[in-house]
């Protein structure tokens, strides 16, 4: 198949390339969320479309179904292709259809709340571990922890007042470390598994942190 060109992609399609390069990945109905008022039809009509000319991949597997560019997919939405293995791990997959309800979920108390890219982080010193995710909207920057694979509660005060080891290629070393308590004013635990949920909310009020935590209760997606 000939290489498409930026400038045969249509405004509409060109959209969804750009809204999948931000998410990395997707189910069908998350991106109908992030076209507004384009219906699930539409939004499932222009996947396929653009599967079929090899912009798109859909993991099968599972249900429902997850999507994510190809590197011609990101070449057209004008972003760079995420760096690593090309080997497809279900786990990261899950994990970032799962941060993205969260960010749904948040958008409905800060419309305009977008978690940061990685790369966007290292900057200020921080290197995010794994469930780790920050984000900001006007007047609120949120870090959130995300427990979709059972950790225990003790991680929701290390990660909060960890001194990180920064990423070197792209930290100003005349900067500060910082911590994601200082970046924050919000701290975010979401966790998808009811009992988890309990554990952790039963932790922050140990704690005293209730002041600084806020729970957020996911529905698991498979």
């Amino acid at each position: 198949m000939p290489e498409l060109k930026y400038s045969s992609v249509s405004d509409a399609r060109r959209v969804v390339l750009k809204t999948l390069a931000r998410q990395q990945y997707a189910t069908a109905d998350q991106l109908v969320y992030w076209q507004g008022d384009r219906g699930k039809s539409w939004v499932y009509e222009q996947l396929a479309s653009l599967e079929q000319s090899r912009l798109v991949i859909r993991h099968k597997p599972m249900q429902p179904h997850v999507f994510e560019l190809t590197r011609r997919g990101y070449r057209l939405a004008g972003a760079k292709a995420p760096m690593g293995s090309r080997v497809k791990s279900w786990s990261v997959m899950s994990h970032r259809c799962h941060r993205n309800s969260a960010e749904i979920r948040l958008r409905e108390h800060y419309p305009t709340f977008q978690f940061l890219p990685r790369s966007a982080l290292y900057r200020y010193g921080v290197n995010p571990g794994h469930g780790e995710h920050f984000g900001v909207a006007d007047d609120v920057r949120i870090f959130m922890l995300l427990d979709d694979y059972f950790f225990d509660s003790s991680r929701i005060g290390h990660a909060w007042n960890r001194t990180h080891v920064p990423h070197r290629a792209h930290f100003d070393r005349n900067s500060r470390v910082h911590k994601w308590s200082e970046m924050a004013t919000l701290y975010v635990i979401a966790a998808t598994d009811p009992q988890q949920y309990n554990e952790h909310k039963q932790y922050i009020a140990k704690h005293a942190l209730e002041d600084t935590t806020a729970m957020l209760k996911l529905e698991a997606i498979w």
